[in-house]
């Protein structure tokens, strides 16, 4: 009876978690790659691997279960962890920087210390503070992260099965209907400390999942309590404008996508090579057209390949009606693809480095 509970318990952890990935928006090729190394069929829907969890009950079921767990605990923490953060940098001195960090490691009246702080606690949230979270390090400790676990709202779009009764046959034959509905789900945030540089990131979970709104609320609601949690008089994320261009003509990694304007402001050019990833600053277009030319770049996205074939990617851009405003500038960037601790640190670190004039 023992081993039956443990093996319910087991099952009903993993397809909570592949139901949790799923609502993060996380693709099923590497969930497919990891089933199929220990025996699985193929599948490309979450569906079917929420049932291969549920119905596997041949040979050694414990050990196939625990693999299993052990895949998707895997990819439910490098999702949660490094998946499309937007980040925001701020300049805060060293001994107020220090002063945040050491006040997280316990309650205070904006955050609540969390269970622990070696593992993501994936359970849905049952209150309406944010909690501290997951911290990692390593033997660099000029950089530490801590994580935050809060409740955002997050819409979705659906298609009942069941439609006649939403309406009561007052519109006849009811052939579809699509619902926009609003729930809310775990948004894990970060800030990470750069004691080497004395910068505080903000770091916003799943910019492509939560609405703009929701994650402009929630970043606005950390800014204003970490500056009285440090008794700052004023906290303003540092303008990243300068980022573009610096990184453009950086000749390490590829420039997959990027908007410059010419300076007598006769060409704008907006190109990508985002399927392909090949560097855009060899194609010819490009070339032509800043051929000659001063040009003033304003959004870019460029790939970073690091260890393990983790490809970093990393977005800092206006769009162009925002570029013709007087005096605009960039609060935040984006980061994709980060698959480790040392991609994100990376990621952070060389937007710092490059954010000069």
């Amino acid at each position: 009876m023992g081993n039956e509970v443990d093996l319910d318990s087991i099952r009903e952890d993993v397809i909570s978690k592949i139901i949790e990935l799923k609502n993060r928006g996380s693709g099923c090729a590497d969930l497919n790659t990891g089933f199929m190394s220990i025996g699985f069929d193929s599948s490309n829907t979450f569906k079917a691997f929420i049932s291969k969890v549920a119905k596997a009950d041949s040979g050694d079921v414990k050990k196939t279960l625990l693999d299993v767990k052990k895949i998707v605990d895997t990819l439910i923490f490098k999702n949660v962890a490094f998946t499309n953060k937007r980040v925001f940098f701020y300049d805060i001195p060293k001994e107020n920087l220090s002063k945040i960090f050491d006040s997280l490691q316990k309650n205070n009246e904006y955050f609540l210390k969390g269970e622990n702080s070696t593992s993501f606690n994936y359970n849905l949230i049952d209150h309406d503070h944010v909690e501290t979270s997951l911290v990692l390090s390593d033997e660099d400790t000029s950089f530490k992260v801590i994580y935050l676990k809060s409740g955002r709202n997050r819409p979705d779009i659906i298609h009942p099965k069941n439609k006649e009764h939403l309406f009561g046959g007052e519109f006849g034959d009811i052939i579809d209907i699509t619902l926009k509905v609003q729930y809310v789900m775990n948004a894990f945030d970060f800030f990470a400390f750069d004691f080497k540089n004395n910068i505080l990131v903000v770091g916003m979970d799943l910019d492509g999942i939560f609405p703009t709104a929701e994650t402009n609320k929630s970043q606005g609601n950390y800014v204003r309590d970490l500056r009285k949690l440090a008794n700052l008089q004023s906290l303003k994320a540092k303008n990243l404008r300068n980022c573009v261009a610096n990184l453009e003509f950086e000749k390490i990694g590829s420039v997959l996508n990027h908007s410059f304007m010419t300076a007598d402001r006769g060409f704008n050019h907006a190109g990508n090579s985002i399927t392909s990833n090949q560097d855009i600053r060899n194609d010819d277009f490009h070339k032509d057209g800043i051929k000659d030319k001063e040009a003033d770049f304003y959004g870019i996205k460029k790939l970073f390949p690091l260890e393990n074939d983790e490809k970093v990617v990393l977005t800092v851009r206006m769009t162009f009606r925002d570029y013709k405003l007087p005096n605009a500038s960039i609060y935040s960037a984006l980061i994709d693809n980060v698959t480790s601790y040392n991609g994100l640190k990376y990621a952070i670190r060389k937007v710092i480095e490059h954010n000069h004039n």
